[in-house]
C-alpha cells in the first residue's frame, strides 16, 4: 500500500512538472494576440538601439507583416532581460494605453511585461533587419 501511495505521489509530481513546463511555451502569435486583442492598430514605430535609426509606418500591409509573419515563432518564458537591438512600439486607436512595446534582441524578446527566450529562428528579428530603417 505504501508503494502505491509513493508511486501515485511521484506520478502527480511528474504530471505537475510536465504541465508547468508546457505552460512556459507559447508562440509569438499567442502573445501578440493577447496583448492587442481586438484593438485597431494605427501605426508601428521601430527604433534601432545600435544605429539610432527609426522607421514608422501606418501601412496595413507592413504592420500585418510585422505582427503576422513571425506568428509561428516559438517562445519560452524567461527571467533574464534580453540584450535589446530594437524597440517596436505598436500604437492603437481604441486602447486606454494606446502604445504597446516590444524589446527585441537576437535570442530574447520582452513583450509587454514578460521576457521570452526565442526557440529556433528569430523570424521577427530577421524581418526587422530586412526593413530599411532611416
Amino acid at each position: 500500500m505504501k508503494k502505491i501511495i509513493l508511486v501515485v505521489i511521484v506520478a502527480l509530481i511528474g504530471v505537475g512538472a510536465f504541465v508547468y513546463n508546457q505552460s512556459q511555451y507559447v508562440t509569438y502569435e499567442e502573445v501578440v494576440s493577447r496583448l492587442i486583442a481586438n484593438e485597431t492598430i494605427e501605426k508601428v514605430h521601430i527604433k534601432s538601439t545600435r544605429t539610432d535609426c527609426e522607421f514608422q509606418t501606418k501601412d496595413k500591409e507592413v504592420i500585418d507583416k510585422i505582427l503576422i509573419e513571425p506568428s509561428s515563432m516559438k517562445l519560452k518564458k524567461s527571467n533574464t532581460i534580453p540584450s535589446i537591438d530594437y524597440f517596436i512600439y505598436i500604437y492603437t486607436t481604441n486602447s486606454d494605453r494606446h502604445i504597446y512595446d516590444i524589446a527585441l534582441g537576437k535570442d530574447k524578446v520582452h513583450i509587454w511585461d514578460n521576457y521570452y527566450e526565442i526557440l529556433g529562428d528569430n523570424e521577427l528579428y530577421e524581418l526587422i533587419e530586412s526593413i530599411d530603417l532611416e
